[in-house]
């Protein structure tokens, strides 16, 4: 497989691996069976605790445990510190990503692996672009997994064979050997282009294959022309954010199934075949399709024991409705059986799946349906751990002298602001707007009604958004830029996809905040305003995520508890 690799020390020394102290996370999770009155428990959702971490652990971060009623089952105490030999690492895969990761693992990734060893749930809102420190970290865990899994049924079809062949297999045996599901594929990794599926694949091999190791990778020409770097980079004008987003391979819709072999990678097998699966949400939901469909394909998705969700901001970009009916669609029962169910172990066959599967997510930055998707999708009976970055404020990368408004709307019941929202708007803020203000509105369906209504109500404005024609997306500029239509209306979306400098921006109204913070703070630095620019934030408690991103904790929680409905902050 072509790519540019920096080269490893070949006198370097193995590491002497010791065992004896080691913990086999991977037994005393999968291999353990929950009775009935913990499982009703755990998947009620009874007894769950909440504890905020206090140790040295994720310095800057806040940290939460959440325990179940069955966590006590195994060591699910992340601050209890091991080493990467305590947790029952096969030498040869750990001797490998030492290699592939450059040297030792990083502080940061020995106490990631506190969680992500002891097969607990993970959300990590990390603050950073950069994911290549991690990755590694998730291939040591995902081809051990693959190996212990492997191991397992090699072992045991030689202790079926053994004890038959002898006339001596009892259903004790048979009952010793469950030890696999309901279907083959145990990883899925979900991820938002196809330039981080490439990373991935290529990280999974270094940790698969040793440097002595001939590396047989099936079908790896054909990954590299669909995978493989394209060479686009955006134009310069475009800020350095944008370009890095957007140059390479960005393609949004693929699918890929690796099978997992004692010495190949396998790509491009049948998902019932494949071990691991490489997706984007588009691209596996082209195939899962709806409930009732008769060409739809589910099956595969019955026994994932882990998933893991990269760049989850970029994916709410996307489109975050794939995501979430995808994770619904995970381990559930399929149509059809097609294993050997004496080999299938019970809680499997119990369709227990969800709170067996570790769920692992990754994102930039803070936002609401990442707690929800957190919430909803992360059952784990080991529990699960919550981090968080703690933001650094924007407003001292604004280079504008401002005076930023802050405009509150009372909302106790989260389903009704949006209704709230545009009756303060429409009441509140739009009379008074004039020419040359730019309205940025999150949400396309807030979009469409605010648009509706303003169209209604005669209002002189021009639209941009993201499923706009590029002859239209001109014209509306140029309009607005000739001072021939007073008003812009601008959702999130089109500015993710395109990052149009939009010029003459005399003033500006958020609508509601960006969840990217950096869109606040481009915006605010690219208006062209006469004098002091004038920008008005309209806000609820619920949009507490949006505010810390840009405003820092503290303010936040100031101006969502103050008893003042407006405020007012002046920069020079």
């Amino acid at each position: 497989m072509k790519r540019t690799r920096k080269s490893s020390s070949s006198n370097e020394k193995p590491v002497d691996f010791k065992k004896s102290k080691a913990i086999d996370f991977f037994a005393d999770h999968f291999c353990t069976n929950l009775e009935d009155a913990l499982y009703e428990k755990v998947n009620a959702g009874a007894e769950i605790s909440k504890k905020t971490l206090k140790s040295d652990l994720f310095e800057d971060c806040n940290v939460t445990i959440n325990s179940t009623a069955a966590s006590h089952l195994h060591c699910t105490n992340p601050s209890k510190i091991l080493n990467f030999d305590e947790f029952n690492l096969n030498p040869k895969i750990l001797q490998n990503f030492l290699i592939h990761n450059k040297g030792d693992a990083s502080e940061e990734q020995k106490e990631l692996y506190q969680i992500i060893g002891r097969y607990m749930d993970l959300c990590l809102i990390s603050g950073r672009k950069d994911y290549l420190d991690y990755l590694p970290l998730l291939s040591l865990h995902i081809v051990n997994h693959l190996n212990r899994t492997r191991d397992a049924i090699v072992e045991n079809n030689t202790k079926l064979e053994k004890s038959s062949k002898a006339g001596e297999l009892t259903e004790e045996i048979v009952e010793e050997c469950r030890d696999q599901g309901l279907a083959r594929p145990k990883v899925l990794f979900i991820t938002s282009m196809k330039k981080y599926a490439y990373e991935f694949v290529h990280s999974l091999s270094d940790v698969t294959f040793s440097e002595k190791d001939k590396r047989t990778i099936m079908n790896s020409q054909r990954f590299e022309d669909e995978f493989g770097d394209t060479g686009y980079v955006p134009p310069s004008k475009r800020n350095e954010d944008f370009r890095e987003l957007m140059s390479g391979n960005i393609d949004d819709c693929f699918r890929l199934g690796i099978q997992y072999a004692k010495k190949a990678l396998k790509l491009y097998q049948k998902f019932s075949e494949s071990d691991v699966l490489v997706c984007s949400p588009l691209g596996l939901r082209m195939i899962v399709g709806e409930e009732g469909e008769a060409e739809r394909e589910v099956d595969f998705l019955a026994s994932i024991e882990i998933i893991i969700i990269d760049k989850t901001n970029q994916i709410l970009m996307q489109n975050w409705e794939h995501l979430q009916h995808i994770i619904d669609e995970t381990n559930g029962m399929p149509s059809k059986l097609e294993v050997d169910i004496s080999r299938v172990r019970h809680w499997s066959l119990q369709n227990l799946g969800k709170i067996y599967r570790q769920t692992i997510l990754f994102s930039e930055y803070n936002f609401t349906e990442l707690h929800s998707l957190y919430a909803s999708a992360c059952k784990n009976y080991a529990g699960g751990v919550f981090i968080v970055k703690n933001p650094e404020p924007m407003l001292e990368l604004i280079e504008k002298p401002l005076i930023q408004e802050f405009h509150r709307f009372d909302c106790d019941v989260p389903k009704y602001q949006s209704d709230l929202r545009f009756e303060y708007f429409t009441k509140n803020i739009l009379p008074s707007l004039e020419h040359g203000t730019l309205i940025f509105v999150s949400s396309y369906f807030d979009f469409i009604r605010l648009r509706n209504y303003m169209k209604k109500e005669g209002e002189s404005f021009v639209q941009l958004h993201e499923y706009g024609k590029d002859k239209k997306i001109a014209r509306a500029r140029g309009m607005f830029y000739q001072r021939r239509k007073k008003l812009i209306v601008m959702t999130e979306r089109f500015y993710y996809f395109k990052r149009y400098f939009i010029k003459k921006v005399a003033s500006l109204v958020f609508y509601q905040l960006p969840v990217n913070a950096k869109f606040f703070v481009e915006l605010v630095n690219d208006s062209d305003p006469e004098g002091r620019l004038e920008s008005k934030v309209i806000y609820s408690k619920y949009d507490f995520f949006r505010m810390q991103n840009i405003f820092g904790i503290e303010q936040a929680k100031q101006l969502i508890k103050s008893e003042k409905k407006f405020h007012a902050l002046v920069s020079e």
